[in-house]
């Protein structure tokens, strides 16, 4: 590949490389100030986006770290990364409802509710 068009190629990665990590910015600063008086269908669009950019990071850095460690091993701390705020919520409510009983349905709920086919 000619070095011209390699450079074309990088500056390209680059720049998407830069607009994931833009994507959560917005979000990020409207949770830190408050919500700053934005609408709630706004904050919501923001957080997709934060959401977006986010997966876009965690793709790419799972294709770089195949390139020092085995496939099977990045994309099981991939996999490990994707479902461990599931995990969180779920250690969260059964810790709470292990000291108030009345806020047992709800960790029942999140950890038996049935998915969306």
């Amino acid at each position: 590949m000619p070095r011209v068009e390699r450079r074309r190629g990088r500056a390209r990665d680059l720049g998407l490389f830069g607009l994931a990590i833009f994507l959560p910015v917005p979000w990020v600063v409207a949770q830190a100030l408050g919500g700053l008086g934005i609408e709630p269908e706004v904050v919501a669009a923001l957080a997709g986006l934060a959401i977006l950019g986010s997966a876009f990071l965690l793709s790419w850095s799972c294709e770089v770290a195949e390139q020092d460690i085995p496939q099977a091993l990045a994309l099981l701390v991939l996999a490990l990364v994707g479902v461990l705020p599931e995990y969180a919520i779920d250690l969260h409510f059964a810790w709470v409802a292990g000291k108030d009983p009345t806020y047992a349905s709800y960790a029942v709920a999140n950890m038996t509710a049935p998915t969306a086919c």
